[in-house]
């Protein structure tokens, strides 16, 4: 995998590889947390998608890491509200990746 660094307006940095994923999306595909943690709060764009379409929550959940998904769901559960149905689709999106 070959990341290209370049220059953004709101983050430091923009470091994606030539299929359209981020470092998040290494990391969450490695299932290294620390570092997931790590990567999004240096600013790196959490919402990114590869050319598959996948964000790193992806990554997480089809390559069955389940701390990394867990953290990414209640990301996301923040983001668009700490209710069940937010939690539920999350988790469901999970299990439909990691069959």
């Amino acid at each position: 995998m070959t990341f290209v660094i370049s220059a953004l307006g709101g983050a430091k940095y923009d470091i994606h590889s030539t299929d359209g994923s981020n470092l998040l999306h290494l990391t969450a595909f490695t299932g290294d947390l620390k570092l997931t943690q790590m990567m999004a709060d240096l600013g790196i764009d959490k919402h990114t998608r590869d050319i598959e379409g996948w964000l790193p929550v992806h990554y997480a959940c089809y390559y069955g890491h389940t701390q990394v998904a867990k953290w990414w769901v209640m990301i996301f559960a923040v983001k668009f509200g700490n209710e069940p149905t937010v939690r539920f689709t999350f988790m469901i999106a999970c299990v439909d990746l990691s069959v």
